[in-house]
């Protein structure tokens, strides 16, 4: 025998898979809104890409400091605390840019021994390695 449902019992069970569905759509909903917040994705890409952030952070830092602070060549005060101050800024500058590129070479070498067969990479990794030239 063919055993069909009522009419009242088929919409009931028909709400109910909806009211499942529409549950299930929130759920997946709130996950993706969670997921793709940028604070989560700016997290993510920070943990993922230390040394590039920090490296892109210095440089920034660099261009800011470069486009507040008025040229030196143009200076007539040759005091000595101008002086003190064009030291110290070049010092902070230079250990600034010093630790840039330590992170860089440290995520290219990472990256390198990650997709690079061991032949190439003992060669590029020897490069990476050496000191660069004096000034």
């Amino acid at each position: 025998m063919d055993h069909q449902e009522s009419p009242e019992a088929l919409k009931q069970r028909i709400l109910q898979q909806l009211e499942a569905s529409r549950s299930t759509i929130e759920e997946q909903a709130t996950q993706v809104r969670d997921e793709y917040r940028p604070m989560a994705i700016a997290s993510r890409s920070f943990s993922s890409h230390k040394a590039l952030w920090i490296a892109g952070g210095v440089v920034a830092g660099l261009v800011v400091i470069k486009l507040l602070l008025p040229s030196r060549n143009n200076r007539s005060d040759i005091s000595a605390k101008s002086a003190k101050t064009r030291g110290l800024t070049g010092l902070v500058r230079g250990v600034a840019f010093a630790l840039a590129q330590r992170a860089v070479v440290n995520y290219i070498q990472d990256r390198v021994q990650e997709k690079i067969p061991t032949s190439v990479k003992d060669s590029l990794i020897s490069i990476l390695q050496r000191e660069p030239p004096a000034k």
